[in-house]
């Protein structure tokens, strides 16, 4: 009862293609959506806890955020840093060194 039948085992290679490619394609979607550039209304400074490597707060610090183009940020990241950072997508699974 138990057995895997041939057509069990096409059934669920099936599946799992279909799940393969519906997750490829909404990533596509997802994609072309977000390289619209909305304005960003908060143009004040940002604030900065900074941490020793003991974990103990050293305090907290005012800076002026970075504002740089599409451009410059793709010469400086690479594309998967991009895609995660920029886009706010996430990592592919199993693409981490971790």
């Amino acid at each position: 009862m138990n057995e895997i039948t041939r057509r069990g085992l096409i059934f669920g290679a099936a599946a799992a293609g279909a799940y393969g490619l519906l997750v490829g394609v909404e990533r596509v979607c997802l994609s072309a959506f977000a390289d619209d550039d909305g304005a960003e209304d908060d143009a004040g400074p940002a604030k900065i806890v900074k941490f020793a490597n003991d974990g103990t707060k050293l305090g907290i610090f005012t800076l002026a955020k970075v504002r740089k183009s599409k451009s410059e940020w793709k010469k400086q990241l690479t594309p998967l840093q991009y895609y995660v950072t920029r886009r706010a997508a996430t990592e592919f699974a199993f693409s981490g060194a971790l």
